[in-house]
C-alpha cells in the first residue's frame, strides 16, 4: 500500500501487535518544526505518540518493524475540523451568544467550558459509532526518507 503525493505520511515503529491491529510509534523529528500542518498533526506537541491502527493483514507485522501510517490530506482536514475547528466555533458562539440573551459575562465563560466538555465528552463515548471516515494507512517503510511529508506541504 503506497502513499500518494496528496498523502501524509510519517515513519514509524511497531511496538505491539494485536489481533486485527498494529500498535505503531511516531517520534516527532526536526523536520517538523519548518512544516506548514505542523499544527493541524500535533507531532510538535511530544517526543513520541501511539496509534493503534486496525489492519487487515496485522500477522505480517513484527515488533520493532520500520512501518509508514499515512493519511490523504482531506482525511487530515477531516479531522483538523472535528477536533479543532467545531470547538472554536461552539465556543465562539456560545461566548458571543450567551450574553446577548441576557446571561452575565462570568457565566457565559463557564457556559462556555461546559459546552466544550460537553463536546469532547460525546466525541469520546461515541467515538466508535461516529462513521468518521477517517482511515489511516500502514504500510512497510520505502527505502525513501518518508518521516513526514512537510516538504510538500510547504
Amino acid at each position: 500500500m503506497m502513499s500518494t503525493p496528496n498523502d501524509i505520511t510519517h515513519r514509524g515503529r511497531v511496538v505491539e501487535v494485536h489481533e486485527g491491529a498494529v500498535s505503531v510509534a511516531i517520534v516527532a523529528r526536526a523536520a517538523c518544526g519548518s512544516c506548514r500542518v505542523k499544527g493541524a498533526c500535533g507531532m510538535g506537541e511530544r517526543a513520541e505518540k501511539v496509534f493503534f491502527v486496525p489492519v487487515d493483514g496485522f500477522y505480517a507485522y513484527r515488533v520493532g518493524e520500520e512501518v509508514e501510517l499515512s493519511i490523504t490530506r482531506a482525511m487530515g482536514l477531516k479531522a483538523v475540523a472535528v477536533t479543532y475547528l467545531t470547538p472554536m466555533l461552539l465556543m465562539t458562539g456560545t461566548l458571543v451568544g450567551a450574553p446577548r440573551i441576557g446571561v452575565n459575562e462570568g457565566l457565559a465563560a463557564l457556559l462556555t467550558l461546559g459546552v466544550l466538555a460537553v463536546y469532547y465528552i460525546f466525541i469520546y463515548l461515541l467515538r466508535q459509532k461516529i462513521p468518521w471516515g477517517i482511515i489511516v494507512k500502514v504500510s512497510p517503510a520505502s527505502d525513501n526518507d518518508a518521516t513526514i511529508d512537510c516538504e510538500q506541504a510547504k
